[in-house]
């Protein structure tokens, strides 16, 4: 057994938090898991699991306000004298052999660490997960060099994640991993969606699940489907997700929705996502190349329920659908979606039957959680 400190920053759960949750879950009967978190919801609930060996809630591992101005840089300040002292602390008393920080902002707190452990010969191996296909923000790209830089290894969850990176050797992917019993096509599911949202049996039903913004696609993704509805009156398209701060977007996407309501449908945030993904035939994703994936996450949840998906290929899409093996690609604009959309309605039988039950098998084989803990134990071990 390993011992290994986990250091998580932010108070809700998003996909970074969940995945590596799911990772450690796993990952209980081969590594002796201790986690450092800020105060929240999400360390609420992960106190009811049996996967951590100990769990630390810490105040300054919350998110700050950049906007804030002095008050944020005190408070950054702080942080990073703060928590690298507690972290070494806690490492000596527990016989912690690595430390996992995840996502940039908490991992960059424990680069004074890195270096305080170096100074006063403590042996700790130090890894950071990186989930981002890139920075915006000159500070977090000065963060994510050092973090490259100075950590013993930097995880990436896909190849299009690694790209910035290029020339640094300390760098391996480890694909999210997935619970494929969890996530698989249920017929009882898929009726019972179908039945409460009124769909035929020969209706053919596009969803998209994601944050309504900008880089998400919804908006194109509604004008060029309202293209189609005309030629094709058995088609239907509902929209996951709950709205981003981008409020003159969202509007837009809700006005247009709400007065296409007959093929159209806003769902909100939806707390069941296998049976969304059971209910509906074929999964798009829009993204743009400002917010390219870098591994979709929603992709590969479809493909695992047996569906496949029509993805834009930018970021790390292209690393989850073989085109025309599992799924179809398209380049990222609403000509090139037009295309794909009106190939897949006119060709659907054909291509459900030949593209969904290799979308579960590429998952089982390359997203699946098992061959994910496998892999990081391996990484573990070999540090």
């Amino acid at each position: 057994m390993i011992n290994v400190l986990y250091v998580f920053g932010g108070e809700k759960a998003a996909g970074a938090e969940i995945v590596i949750d799911r990772l450690i879950s796993k990952n209980k009967d081969n590594v002796n898991a201790h986690l450092f978190i800020s105060p929240g919801l999400f360390a609420t609930g992960l106190k009811q699991s049996p996967a951590y060996t100990k769990i630390t809630e810490l105040t300054y591992l919350k998110k700050l306000n950049r906007r804030s101005g002095k008050l944020y840089l005190i408070n950054a300040i702080r942080n990073y004298l703060v928590i690298p002292l507690q972290v070494i602390s806690y490492c000596k008393k527990h016989n912690i052999q690595i430390v996992h920080g995840n996502t940039l902002t908490p991992s960059s707190y424990l680069l004074p660490a890195i270096w305080l452990s170096k100074l006063i010969g403590y042996k700790v191996k130090w890894v950071w997960s990186d989930h981002d296909i890139t920075y915006f923000s000159k500070l977090d790209i000065f963060f994510a060099k050092k973090c490259a830089r100075w950590f013993d290894l930097t995880l990436v969850v896909s190849k299009a994640t690694a790209i910035k990176y290029n020339g640094i050797a300390k760098i391996k992917v480890l694909y999210n991993g997935l619970d494929t019993v969890q996530y698989n096509a249920f017929t009882d599911k898929r009726t019972i969606f179908r039945e409460r949202h009124g769909f035929a049996p020969n209706d053919i039903v596009f969803g998209i699940a994601a944050t309504i913004e900008v880089r998400k696609g919804q908006l194109i993704l509604i004008q060029e489907f309202l293209k189609l509805v005309n030629l094709y009156p058995n088609i239907f398209l509902l929209i996951a997700g709950h709205s981003s701060a981008e409020v003159g977007y969202v509007n837009e996407v809700i006005t247009i929705a709400r007065t296409n309501t007959e093929k159209i449908e806003l769902l909100g945030k939806v707390t069941d996502m296998v049976e969304f993904y059971n209910g509906i035939d074929c999964l798009i994703n829009n993204s743009n190349i400002t917010g390219s994936e870098p591994l979709g996450t929603s992709i590969y949840e479809a493909m695992a329920c047996e569906k496949f998906a029509v993805g834009s290929n930018v970021g790390g899409t292209a690393e989850i659908v073989d085109h025309m093996v599992d799924g179809v690609l398209f380049d990222p604009n609403g000509e090139a979606l037009a295309i794909a959309l009106k190939n897949v309605i006119e060709n659907y039988n054909t291509l459900a039957s030949k593209l969904s039950n290799n979308a579960r098998s590429k998952v089982i084989n390359k997203f699946n959680i098992d061959v994910t803990a496998k892999l990081y134990n391996t990484i573990l071990q070999e540090l």
